[in-house]
């Protein structure tokens, strides 16, 4: 239980050292077409922000038993400079997972990290493109945790940005290429539109289900589609924007163990790159 705890705690101190280094700047607005472009940027891939996320997940209604799982999935994303003005957007994203087993157990601990790349071209005022790898890493701490797998595949971006809205895509194929000889293959396709919309003094409206299809699945239960969204608010702290929000999602489509709906909270914080 201890390797647990710790990473609980890890990812409580990364988001009190940032929230408290915000803190000590000066707020200045929260309407502010500085504050909206940055909070356009929190679920763009292919964004020159630099951003620290925090996304709190109650799955409703899941497995064979119908139980409920918790997860806390901190991503970061950082955007590399390369010549002749293409970039190079990466993301790594680890979640910590509170899984229930069987019928009254319960297991704490890593899940597996996720990694991904994307080499993106000079682009124009509205539209973004980018294509990279996909890859997933073993790092769950137990087997009901993570795959147990090394995963790897393409992923491609597309992102389209107007003053007040952006939306996008982004999908990957990942196929396991080595790992646990005792652990089942994976080929597992996702697909995650995004899509936001700003309001007045702060406030904004979005939605990013994470679509996916899992091709090893026995019988015609391979999708799992969710249908939602949320509302959020930004508040601009000196060159920084500090962003909350709150979803709810159904899965109108479901594989064989996915939950029946979900909850999302998330909290982060978003810096520009210049």
């Amino acid at each position: 239980m201890n390797i647990r705890f710790a990473g609980l705690g890890c990812l409580l101190a990364l988001l009190a050292a940032g929230g408290a280094a915000i803190a000590a700047e000066p707020a200045v607005g929260t309407a502010g077409a500085g504050a909206i472009e940055l909070a356009k940027q929190v679920e763009n891939p292919l964004a020159r922000v630099v951003s620290l996320q925090l996304n709190g997940n109650v799955n409703f209604e899941k497995g064979a038993y119908e139980r409920t799982q918790s997860t806390a999935n901190l991503s970061a994303t950082y955007p590399f400079d390369l010549p002749r003005r293409w970039n190079l957007f990466t993301n790594a994203s680890l979640p910590v997972i509170d899984q229930p087993v069987g019928a009254t157990d319960r297991t704490l601990g890593f899940g597996d990290m996720s990694l991904l790349a994307f080499l993106s071209p000079p682009s124009s005022q509205h539209w973004v493109f980018g294509a990279g790898p996909s890859i997933i890493l073993p790092t769950a701490t137990d087997s009901a945790l993570g795959q147990g797998k090394w995963d790897a595949g393409p992923a491609v971006a597309v992102v389209h940005n107007e003053r007040t809205w952006v939306a996008g895509l982004v999908a990957s194929q990942n196929w396991s290429i080595t790992g646990a000889n005792d652990r089942a293959g994976v080929s597992r396709l996702l697909l995650s539109p995004f899509g936001t919309w700003h309001l007045n003094k702060g406030w904004f409206l979005f939605s990013a289900p994470a679509i996916s299809a899992d091709w090893k699945s026995k019988g015609n239960r391979a999708w799992t589609v969710p249908l939602g969204g949320g509302v959020g608010y930004v508040v601009r702290r000196g060159r920084h924007a500090v962003n909350f929000a709150l979803q709810a999602y159904e899965n109108v489509v479901r594989a064989e163990g996915a939950p029946r709906w979900q909850i999302r909270l998330t909290t982060g914080w978003v810096f520009p790159k210049n």
